[in-house]
């Protein structure tokens, strides 16, 4: 991936290799930018939702549950909705969509928001060389979009954004958008981001602030 990006930390709770913890001391004037920034986002992004679709509406149904399992029948991800909306084009508008990860048939990760959008992502996008160029799905997250440890996960990370995008079969979340990030004394803020869960890292691209108080 030609994508430039800067490595600014390593959230202490995720293993990879190397350590690089970048924390510049904010002050409150930039979080509430940062902040103001991210709501601004937020409401853009509800507006037009919608617009984005294309195509007449297919179906609609409430209360969505959907279960998914990988190619050798493990638990891989659920997804949960109170209300799902397709157009002609596949793509799906929700409301309220929670999405929980498993690893080992256990949950790992809860991610919500307010509102999301079910799109098709190409495989091989990221990865050339992979023969299988079959597209699969991409998860859009928009308004107080969140990610959370499950109870059965350890970590204590919590990451909270206006808009982020998840590929729930890789466990990738990407964004531009502004990001907050708090884990074990850990106070950190930037915008845009890429996180990989399978692998426990965690990227910052720029205007990273953040403190870190240790754990007493």
């Amino acid at each position: 991936m030609n994508r430039p990006r800067i490595l600014a930390l390593l959230i202490p709770t995720l293993t990879a290799v190397g350590l690089y913890l970048t924390l510049d001391w904010a002050d409150d004037r930039a979080i509430a930018t940062s902040e103001r920034a991210g709501m601004a986002d937020t409401l853009q992004a509800e507006q037009t939702l919608e617009s984005r679709a294309k195509g007449p509406i297919q179906a609609y149904s409430q209360e969505l549950q959907t279960t998914i399992f990988d190619v050798d029948g493990a638990l891989q991800y659920t997804l949960r909705a109170d209300s799902q909306t397709q157009f002609e084009d596949q793509t799906s508008l929700l409301t309220q969509p929670r999405i929980t990860l498993f690893d080992a048939g256990k949950p790992n990760w809860n991610i919500t928001a307010d509102y999301g959008r079910i799109e098709r992502h190409p495989s091989a996008a990221d990865d050339p060389s992979r023969e299988n160029s079959a597209d699969e799905d991409l998860v859009r997250f928009i308004g107080n979009a969140s990610l959370k440890a499950a109870l059965a996960n350890s970590s204590t990370l919590a990451l909270q954004s206006s808009e982020f995008s998840l590929i729930p079969s890789v466990e990738k979340i990407r964004s531009d958008k502004p990001v907050r990030v708090i884990d074990q004394g850990i106070n950190q803020t930037a915008v845009g981001f890429e996180a990989n869960l399978t692998e426990d890292s965690l990227y910052f691209e720029k205007e990273i602030r953040g403190s870190y108080e240790p754990p007493r």
